[in-house]
């Protein structure tokens, strides 16, 4: 896939997740940004949208670092997601908001051995600390890691992330089931339907 196209698709996606953000009437809403100083987050701004630089060198490190910036100002409980899940909807967030009044850490799974969302009623870097990133561990790690740690935890649906061509095949056939989904008129879903008759040429290793 070239840079270009993952891009667009990237921008896409994105949208998509500050559409759900935004709706999410009365919540504090944060954008961590690399690089920190592209004037492409700029448009966010005057959405009521912090745009932060992220501060770290792994995922873990960044997660974490945000994660105490937000719980440091706000003091309330705080919820992590991935901009590249165009399966989530407000209805999620606001659930594993409503999770957070009975544990300490709520997490969406994704069907690669990750997760798309992170919530947490205090801020902990537990769930942060030696965790295989980018791997097929991750989840399984990271329910060590509270186990260890005894911080109670429960799970919200389990979505998939779009990483590949695969991805994005595997998302055009799912929103075809369902003729009548809202997720018909995201810009993501419009993309990825306008690119499904190349998807063939771009399923090889390392699409």
């Amino acid at each position: 896939m070239s840079h270009q196209l993952a891009s667009y698709l990237y921008e896409a996606m994105l949208s998509d997740t500050i559409d759900i953000v935004i709706s999410l009437k009365g919540a504090g809403m944060y954008l961590f940004v690399e690089p920190q100083n592209s004037p492409y987050f700029d448009r966010y701004g005057g959405m009521g949208i912090s745009i932060l630089p992220q501060g770290g060198i792994n995922l873990g490190e960044k997660m974490e670092n945000a994660a105490k910036l937000v719980w440091e100002q706000s003091k309330n409980p705080l919820i992590i997601i991935g901009t590249d899940i165009p399966l989530l909807t407000p209805s999620i967030i606001t659930r594993s908001v409503a999770m957070l009044e009975s544990t300490d850490i709520v997490i969406g799974p994704c069907d690669d051995g990750g997760y798309y969302l992170i919530g947490m009623r205090d801020f902990t870097s537990v769930p942060f600390q030696q965790i295989p990133w980018s791997t097929d561990r991750v989840l399984k790690s990271t329910i060590a890691k509270l186990e260890e740690g005894a911080l109670s935890f429960s799970f919200t649906e389990e979505l998939f992330d779009i990483d590949t061509a695969r991805d994005i095949e595997k998302y055009v056939q799912h929103i075809a089931k369902k003729p009548n989904t809202p997720l018909l008129r995201t810009r993501f879903s419009r993309a990825a339907i306008k690119l499904s008759p190349h998807l063939g040429s771009l399923l090889s290793p390392g699409a």
